[in-house]
Protein backbone atom coordinates (compact mmCIF):
# COMPACT_ATOMS: atom_id res chain seq x y z
CA UNK A 1 0.00 0.00 0.00
CA UNK A 2 1.30 3.26 -0.33
CA UNK A 3 1.51 5.72 1.83
CA UNK A 4 1.92 9.78 1.93
CA UNK A 5 1.79 12.86 4.54
CA UNK A 6 -1.53 13.88 5.11
CA UNK A 7 -2.44 17.45 3.23
CA UNK A 8 -4.57 20.09 2.39
CA UNK A 9 -5.60 21.73 -0.62
CA UNK A 10 -6.44 25.23 -0.18
CA UNK A 11 -8.21 27.15 -3.60
CA UNK A 12 -4.42 27.76 -5.01
CA UNK A 13 -2.75 24.20 -6.48
CA UNK A 14 0.56 25.75 -5.87
CA UNK A 15 -0.36 26.57 -1.97
CA UNK A 16 -0.40 23.61 -0.10
CA UNK A 17 -0.32 23.75 4.13
CA UNK A 18 0.65 20.43 5.46
CA UNK A 19 -1.73 19.65 8.43
CA UNK A 20 -0.17 16.64 10.01
CA UNK A 21 2.39 14.16 9.70
CA UNK A 22 -0.06 10.83 10.10
CA UNK A 23 0.48 8.76 6.83
CA UNK A 24 -2.48 8.37 4.61
CA UNK A 25 -3.42 5.48 2.17
CA UNK A 26 -3.25 6.56 -1.48
CA UNK A 27 -5.21 3.65 -2.98
CA UNK A 28 -8.14 1.23 -1.50
CA UNK A 29 -6.96 0.57 1.83
CA UNK A 30 -9.37 -2.25 2.52
CA UNK A 31 -8.41 -3.75 -0.40
CA UNK A 32 -6.08 -6.35 0.32
CA UNK A 33 -2.89 -6.92 -2.14
CA UNK A 34 -4.45 -3.67 -4.31
CA UNK A 35 -6.95 -7.02 -6.19
CA UNK A 36 -10.38 -5.00 -6.32
CA UNK A 37 -11.35 -7.87 -8.97
CA UNK A 38 -10.89 -10.18 -6.16
CA UNK A 39 -12.18 -8.13 -3.45
CA UNK A 40 -15.45 -7.66 -5.69
CA UNK A 41 -15.48 -11.65 -6.53
CA UNK A 42 -15.69 -12.58 -3.14
CA UNK A 43 -18.57 -10.58 -2.23
CA UNK A 44 -20.27 -10.37 -4.92
CA UNK A 45 -19.29 -12.72 -7.49
CA UNK A 46 -22.54 -12.01 -9.42
CA UNK A 47 -21.21 -8.92 -11.01
CA UNK A 48 -18.30 -10.65 -12.74
CA UNK A 49 -19.43 -12.27 -15.61
CA UNK A 50 -16.82 -12.97 -18.92
CA UNK A 51 -17.62 -10.87 -22.25
CA UNK A 52 -16.04 -9.90 -25.53
CA UNK A 53 -13.43 -7.80 -26.08
CA UNK A 54 -14.49 -6.00 -29.29
CA UNK A 55 -12.96 -3.23 -31.57
CA UNK A 56 -14.47 -0.32 -32.42
CA UNK A 57 -16.68 -1.59 -35.39
CA UNK A 58 -18.10 -4.19 -32.45
CA UNK A 59 -16.44 -7.54 -33.93
CA UNK A 60 -15.34 -9.95 -31.37
CA UNK A 61 -11.84 -10.00 -30.94
CA UNK A 62 -11.59 -12.34 -27.94
CA UNK A 63 -13.15 -12.92 -23.99
CA UNK A 64 -12.54 -11.01 -20.90
CA UNK A 65 -12.89 -12.02 -17.63
CA UNK A 66 -15.33 -9.50 -16.10
CA UNK A 67 -15.39 -5.66 -16.94
CA UNK A 68 -14.15 -4.93 -12.92
CA UNK A 69 -10.73 -5.82 -14.26
CA UNK A 70 -10.33 -3.23 -17.01
CA UNK A 71 -9.95 0.73 -17.08
CA UNK A 72 -9.94 3.63 -19.98
CA UNK A 73 -6.70 3.84 -20.89
CA UNK A 74 -4.91 0.26 -20.03
CA UNK A 75 -2.75 -1.18 -21.76
CA UNK A 76 -0.95 -4.20 -19.89
CA UNK A 77 -2.73 -7.27 -18.51
CA UNK A 78 -5.29 -7.39 -20.70
CA UNK A 79 -4.42 -11.24 -21.37
CA UNK A 80 -5.17 -10.78 -25.56
CA UNK A 81 -2.29 -10.59 -27.94
CA UNK A 82 -3.77 -8.68 -30.97
CA UNK A 83 -0.47 -8.28 -32.51
CA UNK A 84 0.09 -4.72 -32.08
CA UNK A 85 -0.26 -2.56 -29.06
CA UNK A 86 -3.97 -1.61 -27.91
CA UNK A 87 -5.59 -0.05 -25.77
CA UNK A 88 -8.80 -0.07 -23.55
CA UNK A 89 -10.85 2.76 -25.43
CA UNK A 90 -14.54 1.64 -23.84
CA UNK A 91 -16.30 -0.07 -21.46
CA UNK A 92 -19.95 -1.25 -21.63
CA UNK A 93 -21.44 -2.43 -18.68
CA UNK A 94 -25.09 -3.16 -20.68
CA UNK A 95 -23.48 -5.53 -23.02
CA UNK A 96 -20.87 -6.48 -20.77
CA UNK A 97 -18.07 -5.52 -23.68
CA UNK A 98 -14.35 -3.51 -23.31
CA UNK A 99 -13.47 -2.05 -27.00
CA UNK A 100 -9.66 -2.02 -27.58
CA UNK A 101 -8.39 0.44 -29.86
CA UNK A 102 -5.10 2.58 -31.10
CA UNK A 103 -3.89 4.77 -28.66
CA UNK A 104 -5.17 7.36 -30.68
CA UNK A 105 -9.01 6.28 -29.94
CA UNK A 106 -8.17 7.62 -26.46
CA UNK A 107 -7.96 10.99 -27.06
CA UNK A 108 -10.87 13.45 -26.36
CA UNK A 109 -11.98 16.71 -27.65
CA UNK A 110 -14.78 17.90 -25.11
CA UNK A 111 -16.31 16.51 -21.60
CA UNK A 112 -19.76 17.38 -20.15
CA UNK A 113 -19.76 17.57 -16.30
CA UNK A 114 -22.41 17.05 -13.42
CA UNK A 115 -22.78 17.82 -10.26
CA UNK A 116 -20.38 21.31 -10.51
CA UNK A 117 -19.53 23.36 -7.96
CA UNK A 118 -17.97 26.55 -8.21
CA UNK A 119 -15.61 28.23 -5.37
CA UNK A 120 -15.27 32.17 -6.15
CA UNK A 121 -18.83 32.28 -7.73
CA UNK A 122 -22.28 30.74 -7.50
CA UNK A 123 -22.86 30.09 -11.00
CA UNK A 124 -21.16 30.32 -14.59
CA UNK A 125 -22.63 33.73 -16.03
CA UNK A 126 -20.47 33.59 -19.30
CA UNK A 127 -18.11 30.78 -20.95
CA UNK A 128 -14.76 30.99 -19.34
CA UNK A 129 -11.28 29.90 -20.59
CA UNK A 130 -9.93 27.83 -17.45
CA UNK A 131 -7.26 24.89 -17.25
CA UNK A 132 -8.34 21.73 -16.65
CA UNK A 133 -6.96 18.75 -14.94
CA UNK A 134 -9.03 15.45 -15.68
CA UNK A 135 -6.72 12.69 -14.23
CA UNK A 136 -4.35 12.33 -11.72
CA UNK A 137 -0.55 12.82 -12.75
CA UNK A 138 -1.72 14.16 -16.14
CA UNK A 139 -0.61 17.82 -16.89
CA UNK A 140 -3.84 20.41 -17.08
CA UNK A 141 -5.06 21.06 -20.35
CA UNK A 142 -6.80 24.55 -21.85
CA UNK A 143 -10.03 24.94 -22.57
CA UNK A 144 -13.23 26.24 -22.69
CA UNK A 145 -15.85 26.24 -20.22
CA UNK A 146 -19.55 26.78 -20.86
CA UNK A 147 -23.31 25.79 -20.06
CA UNK A 148 -25.19 24.21 -23.23
CA UNK A 149 -29.02 23.31 -22.36
CA UNK A 150 -28.24 23.74 -19.01
CA UNK A 151 -25.27 21.27 -18.72
CA UNK A 152 -21.56 22.35 -18.11
CA UNK A 153 -19.21 21.58 -21.09
CA UNK A 154 -15.37 21.67 -21.46
CA UNK A 155 -14.02 21.56 -25.08
CA UNK A 156 -10.51 21.18 -24.72
CA UNK A 157 -8.09 23.23 -26.78
CA UNK A 158 -6.21 20.38 -27.65
CA UNK A 159 -7.15 16.73 -27.28
CA UNK A 160 -6.76 14.89 -23.65
CA UNK A 161 -6.22 11.56 -22.90
CA UNK A 162 -8.45 9.07 -21.58
CA UNK A 163 -10.59 11.58 -19.64
CA UNK A 164 -13.53 8.56 -18.26
CA UNK A 165 -16.91 8.79 -17.12
CA UNK A 166 -17.28 8.75 -13.39
CA UNK A 167 -13.34 10.56 -12.73
CA UNK A 168 -13.29 14.37 -11.54
CA UNK A 169 -12.69 16.89 -13.74
CA UNK A 170 -10.95 20.32 -11.67
CA UNK A 171 -11.21 23.91 -13.54
CA UNK A 172 -8.38 26.64 -12.63
CA UNK A 173 -7.92 29.98 -13.39
CA UNK A 174 -4.17 30.58 -13.06
CA UNK A 175 -3.38 28.78 -10.31
CA UNK A 176 -6.81 29.45 -8.53
CA UNK A 177 -9.04 26.92 -8.36
CA UNK A 178 -12.18 27.81 -10.13
CA UNK A 179 -14.40 24.47 -9.22
CA UNK A 180 -14.98 21.02 -10.50
CA UNK A 181 -16.85 18.06 -11.12
CA UNK A 182 -18.08 15.01 -12.53
CA UNK A 183 -17.46 13.62 -15.60
CA UNK A 184 -20.37 12.85 -17.22
CA UNK A 185 -19.85 12.05 -21.19
CA UNK A 186 -16.94 12.22 -23.27
CA UNK A 187 -16.82 13.68 -26.54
Amino acid sequence: MKTSYSWIFIISKHYIVRIQSKKDSEEICFVQNRDHGLFIRQRNPELIKEGYFIDERGNKLGKHNGIVYYTVGQRKGLGIALGKRVFVSKINAIDNTVTLSDEDALYKNKIRIREENFIPFDALEKPLEVSVKVRHGQSETKGLLFYKNNELFVEFEKQVRAPNKGQSAVFYLDDIVVGGGIIDEVY
